[in-house]
């Protein structure tokens, strides 16, 4: 059996982890208030609503007359130690002149990685697990190939717009002109290139739709006859 004094010595080092932990959730908070502070006064076009959650660094990039505008208890996740699955980035959100990013309220982003050209909607109530990107344009020709190094002024950007209460899968990348329904799912690790219709699962690269889930949902609640 374990002594006293094994147990007590278990019992202190495993409230020297809580402390630290505690310690670890207060800095990331405290750093993302200052983040969010920073990044409205340098960014006039960048409104946030009520109760903003903010956890680490997060990176605001803004040119022009462009906006970006967060609902109300927008949740930000911008630091590894906050994220079961690890971060490969800081939240990161850039817009072009013109462009206007606007995030409704309750919507979660974890290491998220938007570029907007034009338009990116993402609805109410939406999980962006982390690691995603979002762009809503190529950004360079395809052709010529001696061009592709460059940022080209005549290459066209499509809207994205994400419905409410959609799932995104962590490493999932969605392209630009794409549609995503309300209360799809995306798979992890999936490259959408064209639109997700509402209540779907989709995945893959590129992603396709793997099945209805509301259908499964009925199924599932029907009683099994006796």
């Amino acid at each position: 059996m374990m002594s006293t004094q094994s147990l007590m010595t278990r019992v202190r080092a495993r409230l020297g982890q809580i402390r630290i932990s505690l310690r670890l959730h207060k800095w990331t908070a405290w750093v993302g208030r200052l983040s969010l502070m920073y990044n409205r006064f340098l960014n006039p076009g960048f409104r946030v609503g009520r109760k903003p959650r903010v956890r680490g660094r997060f990176c605001v990039m803004m040119h022009g007359d462009s906006e970006i505008v967060f609902g109300d208890r927008v949740h930000i996740i911008s630091d590894w130690k906050r994220s079961n699955l690890g971060l490969y980035s800081r939240v990161r959100l850039m817009t072009f002149p013109g462009a206007r990013i606007v995030i409704g309220d309750h919507v979660l982003l974890a290491g998220t990685v938007m570029t907007c050209r034009k338009s990116i909607e993402i609805g109410e109530g939406t999980m962006v697990a982390p690691n995603v990107v979002i762009v809503d344009s190529d950004f360079h020709l395809t052709w010529p190939p001696e061009q592709r190094f460059h940022l080209s002024p005549t290459e066209t950007a499509d809207p994205v717009k994400i419905g409410k209460r959609v799932w995104i899968g962590v490493n999932a990348i969605i392209l630009k002109g794409v549609t995503i329904g309300d209360d799809a799912v995306i798979g992890a690790g999936s490259v959408v290139t064209r639109d997700v219709p509402p209540n779907t699962l989709a995945a893959g690269s590129p992603a396709r739709v793997i099945r209805r889930l509301d259908e499964q949902a009925a199924e599932g609640s029907e009683s099994p006859k006796r």
